[in-house]
């Protein structure tokens, strides 16, 4: 983003300072949409086109003598830029002075400010800011970790986070002498119910997780005694999740975490 998107916001606000509402308009792109995304302040409204935002404004000056923004600062983050501002003016009912913390996300093409999101949580706003793709990536190491705390606790795969087509694949898990893949819930759960059936004081810990765009990478270590030997058992591997639009489709197991790491094009 140019320094020049930047300056489209700052003309913004100082139009709207000279002249109000009507003087900033033509700033705006006759489709603009402006979002409140704070459910402090309301659920999740939007305004669109220049006379939706027309009627926002209305809506927001109606309560209060002398609205005006007090701008602290103008950024770019990310593809969009950052501002950080109060809402003022005195309340018409009670004559009380208002200031409301308020962090705008301004999406600007060409010269023509063409959406806006409302915060009233700098953080949220910083979280929105992110691209699309990093978002979902994050999204998908959570879905990964939730199923990991799901099973530790009940033993089993947690449905939701499966899709119908899932497959538990134990193809790639060098020298795997059963069967080579599972099919959904009950496949992957009737693996994990013959794997754990081997051990005596099987437990499993989730060491690592690796964000790989739509895979996720988990380093696991499994621990336990060799019911049929006795043998004490400490044994990293590692897994490769694909996920689509939020749930799990594979699931591929390697004996060896830097396999994993390499199959999902981590390492070289």
């Amino acid at each position: 983003m140019s320094q020049e998107t930047v300056e489209v916001v700052r003309r913004a606000f100082a139009a709207y300072e000279d002249g109000g509402i009507e003087v900033v308009m033509p700033l705006f792109a006759p489709g603009v949409a402006w979002y409140f995304d704070a459910d402090e302040l309301v659920d999740d409204l939007a305004y669109r086109g220049r006379d939706g935002l027309r009627a926002a404004y209305d809506v927001w000056v109606s309560g209060f003598e002398d609205f005006g923004w007090d701008v602290h600062e103008i950024r770019e983050l990310g593809d969009r830029v950052l501002v950080m501002a109060d809402i003022t003016g005195v309340a018409r009912e009670t004559g009380v002075a208002a200031r409301l913390s308020t962090n705008l996300l301004v999406e600007v093409r060409g010269d023509l400010i063409v959406e806006v999101h409302t915060f009233t949580d700098l953080e949220r706003a910083v979280e929105a800011a992110e691209p699309e793709d990093k978002r979902v990536s994050q999204e998908n190491v959570e879905v990964v970790r939730r199923g990991f705390e799901h099973f530790r606790a009940t033993g089993g795969p947690l449905p939701e986070i499966l899709a119908p087509e899932f497959v538990w694949d134990m193809s790639t898990f060098r020298g795997w002498p059963e069967k080579q893949t599972y099919e959904g819930p009950e496949g992957t759960q009737q693996f994990l119910t013959d794997w754990m059936s081997a051990f005596e004081d099987w437990r499993i810990k989730l060491e690592e997780i690796h964000d790989a765009g739509d895979q996720v990478v988990a380093i696991c270590r499994q621990t336990g005694r060799s019911k049929l030997t006795g043998v004490p058992v400490n044994m990293a591997i590692g897994q490769v999740f694909t996920l689509r639009d939020g749930l799990e489709t594979r699931m591929e197991m390697y004996a060896d975490p830097a396999e994993a790491m390499r199959a999902a094009g981590l390492v070289e």
